[in-house]
């Protein structure tokens, strides 16, 4: 499997996580197809990371895939900054557990 296929996987997944977030929160639940008690924790998430990291979310996603498709960057380059844009864009709602 190419590097390009690999990626743009990882973005229709990601892609589609976000769409059902973002259903959910806007009260279209019934839309989204999961277990329960999986839904209830995508909710949590959902309400926890709020419209606006939802959004961000979507905007990241298609900044990889923008630049792979116009050659502005490599699989690579864009799997590196996708991941570090996820990282810094969950990293702050993370609960804040002290280290030992």
């Amino acid at each position: 499997m190419e590097k390009d296929s690999m990626i743009f996987m990882l973005t229709a997944s990601l892609t589609r996580e976000a769409r059902a977030l973002w259903m959910m929160l806007h009260g279209e639940e019934s839309s989204v197809r999961l277990p329960p008690f999986v839904k209830k924790q995508k909710m949590a998430l959902a309400q926890r990371i709020g419209p606006a990291r939802i959004a961000k979310l979507f905007d990241i996603i298609m900044e990889a895939e923008i630049g792979i498709k116009t050659g502005n960057r490599k699989p690579e380059q864009a799997l590196e900054l996708l991941v570090a844009a996820l990282t810094s864009l969950f990293a702050s709602t993370a609960p804040n557990r002290g280290r030992r």
